[in-house]
C-alpha cells in the first residue's frame, strides 16, 4: 500500500469526529442565538423605544398620530314619518358614507416623575373629507328621530312620571319641533353644527322659565347651548376642536407590559356609573396604543369614557398587512351578551341595585353613563337579539361590514389597521300623557352608526419595516445555523456508516511500509485497520532475521526440491518437446539452444516457487512482535 493512502486513510476518523464536533456546536450555537439572545435582545431594544420617555421615538408618535383616522358616518333616513307617529313601522334608509379626518392630539401633557405616569387631555378635530365621500355632501337633507326630545320624554317619565301631564304646554313653548317626534336637517347640522331643539329666548310662562333655568347639566354631551338661550343638537359637534376628560396613564417605564394602561380618569381610579365595583373599574388603555411584545392569546382592552365601560376585543388569527406581521382582534361576544347568559353583564344593566332592568343580548343601556336613555349596538344591530331585529324595516346585519376589529403589530403593540364601529339607537316608547308620543309605534328605532378606522400607511411603516427586516434576518441566521449544523453532522454520520459497511474483507497479510515496523492489513468486522505492534515500537535494530538455506539434496520434501523433481517441466532431466511434438534428440544442432533454455526456465520456476512458498508461509503466521522471527529463521 502507498504511504499517501494510508496516511489518508489514518486521518479520516478525526476529520470525521471534526465535522460532527463542528456540527453539533454550529446547530448548538444558531438555537442559543436564534431563540434566547438575540430575541431578548430585541425585545430590549424595543422596550427601549416605545416607552414614553421625553428621547424615545414612540413619544411624538403618542403625542399626535402621524395621521388621521378616517370617520365615516352613516345617517338612517325615515322615509315614512307621519305613519310612524300614527303607529306604523318606521322604514329607514342608510345614507353615507360621511367621512371626516380626524385628527388626534394629546394636549396639557403632565408627567408625574414620582409615580411614572403622564396625564393629558385628548383633542379630536373633524375635517369633511369630499373625496372619500363620494356623492355623499354634507348638503343633503336626512329626517332622523327626534333624541333629545325622546330622551327628555323618558326621563321625566322614569324620574319623575307625575309631571308628565305638564310636559305638554313646556314643550310647545321650549321645544321648536315639538309637534313631531323627528328632526329634519343637513347633514352638517346633524352631525356637527346642530340643530335647534330648546329656544327659551321668547317670552315663557313660569313653569316654562323654571324649566329654562334647569336645563344646564340636565341635557346629554350632544345638546350644547350656543347663545344665551338657544340649545343646539348635534352627534358630534361637542367633540369637534374640544377636549374630552382627562386621561392618566402610565409610561411603561417600570413595566412594559403596562405601557399606556389607563390608571386614571378625571382623577378617579373608578367610574361612579354602574353603582357596582365590578363594572365601576376600567382597565385597558386609551385605544390608541398598546402594550408590547404581545402574546396571540393576549385580549385587547381599552377603556372608553363615552360608555363608562371598559371593551375588550379577543385574538382571532394572525394576519398580515402590508407585508407585516400583525394580530387580528374583533369582537368579543361576551361584551354585550345577554345578562341571563352571562351574569357578568347584571351589573351593567340600568336602575338601582336589586330593581336593575336588563336589556337582551347585543345593546347596551347608556342612561347610567349619560343621563339620556341612548342604546349602544354594533351597527345594524350586528350580534343583538332577533327581537330588537323585527321593528325597523331595512336592518341588515353582516360582520363582515359592521363588525369591529384591530391589528395590532404584536412587537411594539402599534395598531395598524383597525375599525371601530358603533351604532347610536333609543326606544321609541308610546307616553300616553304626552300627545306627540301617545300613538307611535314602539320598538328600537336606529339613528346612525359610525366607522371610526385607520390604515397606516407606507410613509408611517418605515420604521416597523425596518424592525421586521432585523427580525427576520435573526430568524433566517439561526435556521441557516441550524441547518448547516444538522447538514454536518448527517454527513459524518454518512462517513462512519460507509466505512463500517465496507469492513467485510478480511486480508491477514503483514507488509512492510516506509517507516517503522509493519503494517497488519486485517479489516476486523467491529473495527478499522490496526498497526502491527511493530508499528508502535522502535524496531529492534540488534536483531535480524535471516531465512533459512535448504540444505537438503534432492529427493527431500522442501518446496524447491519439489520443483526439482523428474517430471518437472524445470527439472535437468526433463525431456523437451520440439515444436511439433516429436522428442527432441540428445545431441544435434539444437542441443546447445535446449539445454540454455532449459537452464532459465529452471532459474525462473525455482524464484517464483520459492516466493509462493513464502507468501503462503507469511499468511499462515500469526502476527509477530517487534524481534520476532518466523519458525526455522535465525536472529542474529
Amino acid at each position: 500500500m502507498e504511504k499517501r493512502g494510508v496516511r489518508s486513510y489514518l486521518t479520516r476518523t478525526p476529520c470525521v469526529a471534526a465535522a460532527a464536533a463542528s456540527g453539533a456546536l454550529l446547530t448548538l450555537l444558531g438555537a442559543c442565538l436564534g431563540w434566547v439572545y438575540m430575541p431578548a435582545e430585541l425585545d430590549r431594544q424595543v422596550v427601549e423605544r416605545v416607552v414614553l420617555k421625553d428621547d424615545s421615538p414612540a413619544f411624538e408618535l403618542w403625542r399626535v398620530l402621524p395621521q388621521p383616522l378616517v370617520a365615516k358616518f352613516y345617517l338612517f333616513n325615515v322615509t315614512n314619518p307621519a305613519e310612524v307617529q300614527s303607529g306604523a313601522r318606521p322604514v329607514l334608509q342608510e345614507v353615507g358614507p360621511y367621512v371626516y379626518d380626524e385628527y388626534l392630539e394629546k394636549v396639557n401633557i403632565e408627567k408625574h416623575q414620582d409615580s411614572g405616569t403622564i396625564s393629558y387631555n385628548l383633542k379630536s378635530t373633524f375635517i369633511f373629507n369630499p373625496e372619500l365621500s363620494g356623492e355623499a355632501s354634507t348638503s343633503d337633507n336626512v329626517t332622523i328621530l327626534n333624541l333629545p326630545l325622546l330622551g327628555t320624554a323618558l326621563k321625566v317619565k322614569r324620574l319623575f312620571p307625575f309631571a308628565l301631564k305638564l310636559m305638554d304646554p313646556v314643550l310647545a313653548e321650549i321645544f321648536p319641533s315639538s309637534g313631531s317626534v323627528f328632526l329634519t336637517g343637513s347633514v352638517a347640522e346633524v352631525l356637527f353644527d346642530g340643530l335647534p331643539v330648546v329656544d327659551c329666548s321668547s317670552n315663557t310662562s313660569d313653569t316654562a322659565g323654571m324649566v329654562c333655568e334647569q336645563l344646564d347639566g340636565q341635557l346629554p354631551e350632544n345638546v350644547q347651548r350656543t347663545s344665551d338661550d338657544v340649545y343646539k343638537f348635534s352627534f358630534y359637534g361637542y367633540k369637534n376642536g374640544t377636549s374630552t376628560g382627562r386621561f392618566t396613564v402610565d409610561r411603561g417605564l417600570a413595566d412594559a407590559r403596562r405601557l399606556a394602561e389607563v390608571v386614571a380618569y378625571d382623577g378617579e381610579n373608578s367610574t361612579a356609573a354602574w353603582g357596582d365595583p365590578r363594572c365601576d373599574r376600567f382597565g385597558g388603555t386609551d385605544g390608541l396604543f398598546f402594550p408590547p411584545l404581545r402574546s396571540p392569546g393576549d385580549p385587547l382592552l381599552a377603556f372608553s369614557p363615552d360608555i363608562c365601560r371598559t371593551v375588550t376585543l379577543k385574538y382571532e388569527q394572525k394576519t398580515r398587512y402590508r407585508g407585516l406581521p400583525v394580530l387580528r382582534y374583533v369582537n368579543d361576544p361576551a361584551l354585550l351578551q345577554d345578562p341571563g347568559e352571562n351574569p357578568d353583564n347584571k351589573c351593567y344593566c340600568a336602575g338601582r341595585p336589586g330593581r336593575r332592568t336588563c336589556l337582551k343580548g347585543g345593546v347596551l343601556d347608556l342612561s347610567p353613563c349619560i343621563g339620556f336613555s341612548v342604546i349602544l349596538s354594533y351597527p345594524h344591530l350586528y350580534m343583538a337579539d332577533p327581537e330588537y331585529l323585527k321593528y325597523a324595516v331595512g336592518m341588515s346585519p353582516a360582520r363582515r361590514r359592521h363588525e369591529t376589529f384591530l391589528e395590532v403589530e404584536p412587537r411594539t403593540g402599534v395598531p395598524l389597521r383597525g375599525s371601530k364601529k358603533v351604532q347610536l339607537n333609543m326606544f321609541l316608547t308610546r307616553i300616553p300623557e304626552v300627545t306627540v308620543f301617545r300613538n307611535v309605534s314602539e320598538g328600537l328605532f336606529p339613528a346612525m352608526w359610525l366607522d371610526e378606522g385607520i390604515e397606516v400607511n407606507d410613509k408611517n411603516l418605515v420604521l416597523l419595516r425596518t424592525l421586521n427586516n432585523v427580525v427576520n434576518t435573526v430568524y433566517t441566521t439561526r435556521w441557516m445555523a441550524i441547518i448547516l449544523g444538522l447538514a454536518l453532522c448527517a454527513a459524518a454520520c454518512m462517513a462512519c456508516y460507509s466505512r463500517k459497511k465496507n469492513c467485510g474483507s478480511y486480508d491477514n497479510r503483514v507488509v512492510p511500509f516506509k517507516g517503522r515496523g509493519t503494517l497488519n492489513m486485517g479489516f476486523e468486522h467491529d473495527g478499522p485497520v490496526k498497526v502491527a505492534a511493530a508499528a508502535a515500537q522502535p524496531p529492534d535494530v540488534t536483531r535480524t532475521c535471516v531465512p533459512a538455506v535448504d540444505t537438503r539434496r534432492k529427493g527431500s520434501t522442501s518446496p524447491v526440491a519439489d520443483s526439482r523433481r523428474e517430471g518437472s517441466p524445470d527439472s535437468p532431466g526433463a525431456t523437451v518437446s520440439a515444436a511439433d511434438g516429436s522428442p527432441a534428440r540428445p545431441g544435434g544442432a539444437d542441443s546447445d539452444s535446449v539445454h540454455s533454455s532449459a537452464e532459465d526456465t529452471k532459474s525462473t520456476s525455482s524464484l517464483r516457487s520459492v516466493d509462493e512458498a513464502k507468501i503462503a508461509t507469511s499468511a499462515a503466521s500469526p502476527i509477530r512482535g517487534p524481534g520476532e522471527c518466523a519458525d526455522g529463521d535465525s536472529a542474529r
